[in-house]
């Protein structure tokens, strides 16, 4: 039944059976919907696993008409990348908005990690330089992460903030600067290419469940100015600044998930400067002015 009618469906109930209405009103609409990033299509329906989306931004562009009590569930062992925003309305405590995973193998992967496009300068002393359409928090070159320098938009010379060998790079006002000996146009460069991986903004009773989420510049998931929303069994903050920011939020529920960055590098010899270093990660959860509840919350790094 498409929501249509199902919207039609409750006006002839409410004439003649209303008590009806109260058991199915928040259910009979909900659908659920497939993600899948090999074989699916944007073009689909999503409502089976034959005719699914392909894309987090379908996910994000059809989530204006979710209801309380629809499900997205994206395809474990496949990786899908980028930010996903939800624009829905609200679910209801017994029937929340689910986001979740469907099949075998590992959980599905939603990523704002990315290759950047670079476009480099010689500035000379083997210092390079690119445009960033955002600052990314981390960098890996040819997939080994690099050792950040110190942030140069406080005056500080090309010495002061270490851009040397082994500490060899630093993103400053959307401009990436690397140390290189030789033009780095030869090598590969991934970074996060997005602030968050999840956001949700204004909502109530949603739940995350079975994801790994990772890569934002910020925190993987972002909640502001919601409340009763869930987030268990899921994979949070590798290849990210943080993991879970809170903003004017209550009734938080974080169970079961297992928070690790990833982030191994240690900066002994590096210059510092009180109140600008802004190196390695952040706090697995941040929160201002909200409530939250934890259990069996693991972090690792």
């Amino acid at each position: 039944m498409d929501k249509l009618s199902c919207t039609i469906r409750h006006i002839i109930l409410v004439t003649g059976q209303v008590f009806l209405v109260a058991l199915c009103s928040d259910l009979c609409c909900a659908e659920t919907y497939f993600v899948d990033g090999v074989n699916g299509n944007d073009t689909n329906s999503g409502t089976i696993e034959n005719a699914a989306w392909r894309s987090v931004r379908k996910v994000e562009e059809a989530s204006v008409n979710f209801v309380a009590g629809d499900t997205v569930k994206f395809k474990r062992g496949q990786i899908f990348k980028g930010r996903l925003h939800y624009y829905g309305t609200s679910g209801t405590a017994d029937a929340p908005v689910t986001i979740t995973s469907f099949g075998t193998g590992t959980r599905p992967i939603l990523t704002v990690r990315d290759t950047l496009p670079t476009q480099w300068t010689d500035l000379g002393n083997n210092k390079w330089s690119t445009p960033l359409d955002k600052p990314t928090s981390r960098l890996w070159k040819d997939g080994v992460e690099q050792k950040k320098a110190t942030p140069v938009s406080f005056g500080h010379t090309w010495e002061e903030f270490g851009l040397i060998a082994g500490i060899s790079w630093v993103c400053d006002t959307g401009i990436l600067y690397v140390y290189s000996a030789s033009n780095p146009s030869a090598s590969i460069f991934s970074g996060n290419t997005n602030w968050n991986v999840i956001v949700i903004n204004d909502k109530s009773y949603i739940r995350l469940t079975e994801l790994d989420l990772r890569g934002a510049i910020n925190t993987d998931i972002t909640l502001s100015g919601s409340h009763h929303i869930t987030i268990d069994h899921c994979n949070i903050g590798l290849n990210s600044a943080g993991g879970i920011n809170l903003a004017s939020t209550d009734h938080i529920h974080v169970e079961r998930n297992v928070f690790d960055s990833g982030f191994t590098l240690r900066f002994e010899g590096v210059a510092s400067y009180s109140g600008v270093d802004a190196r390695g990660v952040n706090d697995a959860i941040s929160s201002y002015r909200s409530s939250m509840t934890m259990r069996s919350v693991i972090t690792t790094s």
